[in-house]
């Protein structure tokens, strides 16, 4: 008995090392799935268009409401939300005050002498001594804006 051949277990080396690699293989391409998913899904919300804090917003995009008298140089917009990609057209609540700019002109108006907010999600009326109107695309926070004014 001193030639006794050990005992050999059946090989599954391989297939534990295939199986090994296919987890691997789909927790990776899990990962990769997951992550273009949520770059395409915050892509809608890096557009300037979209309602937002004036302090995540390029100060080159806060320019012409600083031009046009509307806003401080260092003043900070409670709530922008540009028309056009420039900044030329656009609405904000800064200071206590509701203002817009529009290749018409420059509007303010103070918040405490808004008498009525109507409009939807494409279009806010504020009125009060005059009646500013800031058109929204959708998607672009409108009631929100609306939502804001109506709570001050």
């Amino acid at each position: 008995m001193a030639d006794a051949e050990p005992r050999q277990l059946p090989g599954c080396g391989l297939a534990a090392f295939a199986m090994l690699l296919v987890a691997l293989f789909t927790l990776g391409f899990s990962g990769v799935l997951f992550s273009t998913y949520s770059i395409l899904q915050s892509g809608n919300e890096l557009t300037p268009r979209r309602l937002s804090y004036g302090g995540v917003v390029d100060p080159s995009m806060l320019r012409p409401l600083q031009d046009a008298g509307l806003i401080g140089p260092d003043e900070v917009p409670d709530a922008y939300h540009a028309e056009n990609i420039d900044g030329t057209a656009a609405c904000a609540i800064s200071g206590g005050e509701v203002v817009r700019l529009s290749p018409e002109g420059a509007q303010s108006m103070p918040v405490a002498s808004i008498t009525a907010v109507t409009g939807s999600d494409t279009e806010v009326v504020i009125q009060g001594d005059t009646s500013i109107v800031c058109p929204f695309g959708a998607d672009e926070g409108g009631e929100r804006f609306r939502r804001m004014l109506e709570n001050r």
